[in-house]
């Protein structure tokens, strides 16, 4: 064999090749490899609307309606994530829930936030919600939505 690649070199990558797979497949099961999975999550209530509302003259709380869930045969420590993003006040909001095995259904908020109101100038704006799962090694998207959001001054 004239080859560049010294031998060596070659019976390694070919041993890993063939051996990984009978080590990680159903035949030995020695090493897994696959990712976990946490559990299954579905949505049974998400918002369709917000507010943003005046507290005093300089200050408006903009608020979100519950989300409803429903979790079953959760494995490891997941986290529900529930986000609302207002893209023209370029607005964030997060709540987060941790699930546990004990949990059958899960209602998630996001804190209520603040904003100025020489910020908040239009009576109506678009905001995007998404719902994920993570964990330490990969996130799901699991619901996404257009809402409207009033302003109420």
């Amino acid at each position: 064999m004239n080859s560049d690649i010294p031998k060596s070199i070659l019976f390694v990558t070919i041993s890993l090749l063939v051996t990984t797979p009978l080590i990680a497949g159903p035949v030995i099961g020695l090493a897994d490899f696959t990712t976990e999975p946490w559990g299954e999550v579905s949505i049974t209530e998400a918002p369709g609307s917000a507010t943003i509302d005046q507290v005093n003259e300089s200050n408006l709380r903009f608020d979100t309606p519950p989300v409803i869930a429903n979790v079953s045969n959760v494995r490891g420590s997941p986290v529900l994530v529930y986000k609302v993003h207002i893209p023209e006040l370029q607005y964030y909001n997060t709540g987060l829930q941790y699930l546990s095995e004990s949990d059958s259904t899960v209602v998630l908020d996001t804190p209520n936030g603040s904003l100025s109101s020489e910020e908040v100038q239009n009576e109506t704006y678009n905001a995007v919600v998404e719902l994920e799962l993570r964990s330490r090694d990969k996130a799901e998207k699991i619901h996404t939505s257009n809402i409207t959001v009033e302003v109420r001054k």
